[in-house]
């Protein structure tokens, strides 16, 4: 860090500062400078300061590297002695144990027993697979059919365990937010992408499209060819033909890929005449034709009737569903968080995410 930075750092008065760098540029170092600065010049007494860090040594380390400073720069001035006598109860101290004292001190303001302890990692695992065994056989009573098509994704034969670990690690994941209820009330829908070709359910369908029909292409090329030598010529073209159309389907562009679809008309595959009816090779080969010719029609025809023929209403249905069972999760997380504070006040034991965030609604 230059000396230009640091003295900026030290000097820098009525607004708020970011210092961003990489480990062993001197962050700390631009603290400390700064604290003292406000003590020594600004005259601010080091109980009306706090700084908070993620460590106890890393505490420890502060104050004492602040006690030199301190020392340092103006041994002899009685205001900067009583700050170096007030040093040892001055507010430095890890951001645990601040929100803990925050708590203790308005315990009133969150219905908790100001003795709490901290859940250990074992005992807060024990404690949540009990409230979401609970809470998982309460909704399956309750009937809810969001949460039965959200039980279908999740559930892995008879067991719940991956419903669970998903309900776990969204409930951590929204921990890392300011307001975790609030994010799984709405946050967790603001990305949601009603752009057909940016929406990731309607790309994945047109590449399904895609897959299905240029497959029954590469399928069609084989017989088609042989029809045309061995077989009724006209069989062999009218594979050809039918592969012509599914290549041009796969190779429509992601908006254009379902009107292709739709718009897949198959030719057929005309009747021998007599005389062609009483070869028994021709004919063989002509039923074996119509049978390829009948697979791929259908294949073609589950792919109309499983996506409808414009992509804005694929994705309005694909958001309908991925919606219902988002909100599905979204509801039995925060019932399954409301839950498990409850046990956790019950047993006056919460983690430290518990904390730090009960402590952030308080101030």
């Amino acid at each position: 860090m230059k000396n230009a930075d640091l003295d900026q750092i030290r000097t820098l008065r009525g607004k708020n500062i970011v210092i961003a760098a990489s480990a062993g540029c001197g962050k700390t170092t631009a603290m400390i400078s700064r604290i003292a600065d406000l003590i020594v010049r600004d005259g601010v007494p080091v109980k009306r300061l706090l700084v908070l860090t993620f460590t106890k040594a890393s505490a420890a380390d502060m104050t004492e590297k602040l006690a030199a400073k301190l020392r340092q720069a103006s041994p002899g001035s009685p205001f900067v002695r009583r700050q170096l006598e007030d040093l040892e109860s001055a507010d430095i101290c890890t951001l645990d144990k601040f929100c803990q004292r925050v708590l203790r001190d308005y315990f009133y303001l969150c219905d908790l027993d100001p003795a709490f302890g901290v859940l250990e990692n074992d005992e807060k695992d024990f404690l949540e697979w009990k409230v979401f065994d609970r809470l998982y056989a309460e909704r399956l009573e309750a009937h809810d059919p969001g949460f039965f098509a959200l039980t279908e994704i999740l559930r892995q034969g008879r067991t719940n365990t991956p419903f669970y670990l998903t309900v776990r690690k969204l409930n951590e994941f929204c921990e890392l937010s300011e307001d975790p209820e609030a994010y799984l009330k709405e946050g967790m829908f603001a990305g949601v992408e009603p752009d057909p070709e940016k929406n990731p359910a309607f790309l994945a369908a047109a590449e399904q499209i895609r897959t299905v029909c240029a497959g029954w292409a590469g399928r069609l090329e084989g017989p088609a060819g042989e029809f045309a030598r061995l077989g009724p010529a006209k069989d062999g073209q009218v594979l050809s033909e039918i592969a012509d159309l599914l290549r041009g389907a796969a190779a429509a562009p992601p908006g254009q890929i379902l009107s292709r679809l739709h718009e897949l008309s198959l030719p057929s595959i005309k009747s021998l005449d007599r005389e062609q009816k009483t070869d028994p090779a021709l004919t063989e080969a002509h039923e074996r034709a119509k049978e390829i010719r009948s697979a791929c029609a259908e294949a073609v025809k589950d792919l109309k009737a499983a996506f409808p023929d414009d992509p804005e209403s694929f994705t309005r249905a694909a958001l309908c569903d991925n919606e219902r069972c988002l909100r599905a999760l979204s509801d039995f997380t925060l019932r399954f968080r409301e839950a498990a504070m409850a046990e956790k006040k019950k047993q006056s034991r919460l983690t430290f995410s518990d904390i730090e965030h009960l402590c952030l609604r308080v101030l």
